[in-house]
Parts: structure tokens; C-alpha cells; sequence
């Protein structure tokens, strides 16, 4: 295709769309937002591609997906002919997701939310510490994470770039990561992020904590931080990484948040935080006004 494209006087175009699985934004390259579908469509999407799939099941399905395509085909594939998708909930749902017509695996739904937690990881064994660490919070040898990744991709729920992996869609990220909160206890949770030494895994787990302003755990990990002995206690002081976790956690605690920016004002010192934070405290202030 692409040698039809660089022809002289071609009129074919060629779009490529990769959703980029690292944390950085790449240069020269082209960001756009894609807002999820409507119920609607993609209850036609399953009702055409699924001809043994009811209205009613492949409405299940749409409200299930929340607007991701993706999350609602792959949902398809697991129905059988004369299944009842009706009476079930959310949870044996994204269950029926997870195995995808697979045996049940402890094993792989563990490190599915090990790896949830963080935006993304890097899967290389030699000199690095990341699936060390995420294999650690959930008692799993680095070997066995590692096939469980691979069968995660496998089943289309791991995506990867070059030597980078991400649980993806974040529909399913988010669910996984709320369960992980759920099961991992967040004294060892706060210790593996914040004393394993990787400062671009930490960075990548407070990207994560930004989208599960409905979680409990994660309100209360925000709290933990944010308390003047915490690891973003002293806001005056903070640096580059410290200003990057506290603008990812913020909105789950938008209050506490503008509280703790309250003590900076008291701080003659603190002329370079109030200048990095001014606009995103504006940007708090208006959503707590909403």
C-alpha cells in the first residue's frame, strides 16, 4: 500500500491510527481524542457482526462497553448461541471478558492487575527493575509475570510498543486497576512504588490513580501523599516528578488538594512551585465550582 501512496501523481492517501502504549508524547506526531461511541451504534455494530446475538443481549453488551468498540466485540465473541447475557452483572461480565471462553486462571487475573496499575511498563528482564516490581506486589516470580503478559496479549487485553506493554483498553485498565486496590494492600502498594526506585514507574502508577476517582483506596493513597509528612507533603520543595504526581492525583481530591496549595502561600519560599501550579489550581478551582 504504501509503495501505491509514493507513486507520482497517486491519489491514494494512507492514515496509519497506533495508540502509543508509552507514557511520553512521541515528537512529530499527531494526537487526537476519540470519544466513545454512542449505545446506540454499538448495539448495531454487535447486532451486524454477531447474526445469533439478541437485541436484548447486544443491548447488554453496548451499556457494558461504555462506548469502547473494542471491549464490545470482543465481548461478542465470547457469547454462544442460545446464551442469556440479560440477567448478569457488571462484574460476570468483565469476568466472561477476562477468560474469553479460557479456563479461570488465578494466576493471569493477578498479574492483570499487578500491570493495571501502572499507564504502562517495560517488559525487558536484563538491568530493569519495572516487571520486578510489578511482579513483587503480587507475590509472582519475574518468569511467570512474564508468560502471563504474553497471554494477556494473546488475548488482544495487552497492547505493545517495541520493548513497552500497556493493559489496554483503559475501560478494562481502570476495572483492573480498581480490583488491585481492592486486593493489594496499600501499605505494599505505596512501598513498591515509592521505594522501588523507579521514578518513571511511580510516575506511570500516579497516571493511573488520575482515572479511578471512584475508588476508595486511591482517594485514600491521595491522602496519604498529600499529608505534610507524606511524599508530597512538602509542596513548596516539590521537583519535577513531585509536581507530575501531584498534578495526577489532584483530581481525586480536588478539596484537599487546594488546601495543601494554601500552605505554599504561607511559604516565602515558594515562589517556583506557585508559578509551575497557578494555572492547574485555577483549573481545580473551576472544576470543584461545577
Amino acid at each position: 500500500m504504501g509503495l501505491i501512496c509514493s507513486k507520482p501523481n497517486s491519489l491514494v492517501s494512507l492514515i496509519t491510527v497506533e495508540y502509543d502504549v508509552k507514557d511520553d508524547q512521541p515528537e512529530e506526531t499527531e494526537i487526537f481524542r476519540l470519544e466513545p461511541a454512542s449505545t446506540e451504534l454499538i448495539e448495531k455494530v454487535i447486532l451486524k457482526r454477531f447474526s445469533h446475538i439478541t437485541e436484548i443481549d447486544a443491548r447488554s453488551i453496548a451499556n457494558f462497553s461504555g462506548g469502547n468498540a473494542r471491549i464490545a466485540i470482543a465481548l461478542g465473541n465470547t457469547v454462544k448461541r442460545g446464551d442469556n447475557l440479560s440477567q448478569l452483572k457488571d462484574s460476570d461480565l468483565f469476568i466472561r471478558l477476562f477468560q474469553q471462553r479460557n479456563e479461570p486462571s488465578k494466576s493471569l487475573l493477578r498479574a492483570a492487575e499487578a500491570c493495571s496499575l501502572v499507564y504502562s511498563f517495560n517488559i525487558q528482564l536484563s538491568e530493569n527493575e519495572e516487571l520486578e516490581l510489578l511482579s513483587d506486589l503480587v507475590g509472582m516470580n519475574v518468569q511467570e509475570m512474564y508468560r502471563n503478559v504474553s497471554e494477556l496479549m494473546r488475548r488482544d487485553l495487552v497492547q505493545k510498543r517495541s520493548v513497552w506493554r500497556a493493559v489496554l483498553p483503559h475501560a478494562i485498565a481502570n476495572k483492573l486497576a480498581r480490583r488491585a486496590l481492592e486486593n493489594i494492600p496499600i501499605e505494599k502498594i505505596c512501598s513498591v512504588f515509592e521505594n522501588g526506585g523507579s521514578e518513571r514507574l511511580l510516575k506511570s502508577f500516579s497516571r493511573r490513580l488520575s482515572y479511578l476517582h471512584e475508588s476508595e483506596e486511591a482517594i485514600e493513597i491521595s491522602k496519604r501523599w498529600l499529608k505534610e509528612d507524606g511524599l508530597l507533603g512538602d509542596v513548596s520543595n516539590l521537583n519535577k516528578l513531585g509536581i507530575t504526581l501531584f498534578e495526577n492525583i489532584a483530581p481525586l481530591n480536588p478539596e484537599l488538594t487546594l488546601s495543601v496549595i494554601e500552605r505554599v502561600f504561607k511559604i516565602s519560599s515558594a515562589e517556583t512551585f506557585f508559578n509551575e501550579i497557578m494555572n492547574f489550581t485555577m483549573n481545580i478551582q473551576c472544576f470543584l465550582d461545577l
